[in-house]
């Protein structure tokens, strides 16, 4: 009897040391971020990593302008803009979204930019003077994406996925 009250015992000690054993060694090594600006940009470099993956849908839309899905486009590609101006604002401290993307990163986000201004007539004016600010952070970003590629690239290095042509 005494022995099944040991084993018993021993077993609820296992079930209870074991899970707050598990739980102490993983507080003391804590992952987290240590500022909500870098909680910002890590969430930044995902954001971006989820638009580029879009890039030859923004290529191919660019195809077929008047078509229900390029508007729909259109509305969801200013959304995303607006989920990378707000990284890049929330930031703070002149961070650009561009610092961590390689060259080719640079060219798949730069196919958003040049999608917007090149179907921004699909929307009404008045649509457009909503996304106005979008409009022009968009502008401003294509141009210093295009020009930090055009840094690295020659025109057709590229081939037919550059954003340039």
């Amino acid at each position: 009897m005494y022995i099944v009250k040991m084993l018993v015992n021993s077993t609820f000690i296992k079930l209870i040391c074991a899970p707050l054993l598990m739980l102490f060694m993983n507080g003391c090594t804590n992952t987290q971020v240590n500022s909500d600006r870098e909680a910002l940009v890590n969430a930044g470099r995902g954001a971006v990593s989820v638009i580029t993956t879009n890039y030859r849908v923004y290529r191919y839309a660019l195809q077929e302008k008047n078509s229900d899905f390029t508007k729909s486009l259109v509305y969801a590609t200013l959304t995303n803009a607006d989920v990378l101006k707000a990284f890049e604002e929330g930031a703070g401290n002149s961070y650009v979204i561009e610092e961590s993307l390689n060259t080719r990163k640079l060219n798949q986000i730069c196919w958003m930019a040049k999608f917007a201004r090149e179907t921004k007539d699909v929307i009404s004016p008045e649509e457009q003077d909503i996304y106005k600010d979008i409009y022009a952070w968009l502008n401003k970003k294509e141009q210093a994406w295009v020009k930090k590629i055009n840094s690295s690239y020659t025109k057709d290095e590229l081939g037919p996925d550059d954003c340039r042509k």
